[in-house]
């Protein structure tokens, strides 16, 4: 929907808002929207649409060339045609390069909480993955066997940072992801819901979180869980 009223957008700009152009629904069939003008001379509509595909100064020369990178964008083709059916136009399909991010990879330590959800031994090292809040996945390898004990004894258990460090990778779409961590240490995390934990901030003076009548939706907003769960 989004994409056709964009179509809808720039053909209007083409046919010319003083040309009064309005919309007059779908054909049946392929995608082909039909608009009328209701101007005193369409002849000049004509006229306008021809300049555009042919004068790159022209005044509809702009909404031409955005349409043509709307159908390019997509791998359509086009074409504008008069209500006799004959062609006044042609859109000639034309495929428009999408710009990529290029892929890096970085060096890096962090934290990782979550709960162990898999821990399997691999010749000298042990891979486990942490489940975080937000559902997703976080695969370590572990070459200290005895912290890897220890996480394994933390299996569907409580909720756990581990320390790693390692390569993150930015992807075509410019969003970061692990590559490959290793962990460093670990350390179990309080087992206090944030109810609790907000329950206890109240009877702190001078603390801001007082002041929030809902202190649990405002946590998530600043955690961006809800958005994790969109």
């Amino acid at each position: 929907m989004s994409d056709l009223a964009q179509y809808l957008k720039e053909f209007a700009a083409l046919l010319g808002s003083e040309n009064k152009p309005v919309f007059e629904g779908i054909v049946k069939g392929s995608a082909l929207a039909r608009s009328k003008v209701t101007c005193t001379h369409p002849a000049l509509v004509r006229q306008r649409i021809v300049q555009a595909a042919n004068d790159p100064d022209s005044s509809g020369a702009p909404s031409f060339r955005r349409i043509q990178d709307l159908l390019g964008t997509h791998g359509l083709s086009a074409q504008v045609v008069d209500v006799n059916k004959c062609v006044v136009i042609d859109f000639p399909k034309r495929l428009v390069e999408i710009v990529t991010e290029p892929e890096l990879l970085i060096t890096d330590t962090a934290q990782l909480d979550g709960q162990v959800v898999y821990v399997v031994g691999q010749d000298d090292t042990v891979h486990i993955q942490l489940s975080d809040v937000g559902g997703r996945k976080h695969a370590i390898t572990v070459s200290n066997l005895n912290i890897a004990k220890e996480l394994a004894k933390r299996f569907r258990g409580g909720i756990v940072r581990v320390h790693v460090h390692g390569t993150w990778k930015r992807n075509k779409n410019g969003v970061w992801e692990i590559n490959k961590v290793y962990a460093d240490s670990f350390e179990d995390l309080d087992e206090c819901s944030p109810r609790d934990v907000f329950n206890d901030l109240r009877n702190v003076p001078n603390n801001g979180w007082a002041m929030q009548i809902d202190p649990i939706e405002e946590w998530k907003k600043i955690r961006g869980i809800d958005d994790l769960h969109s």
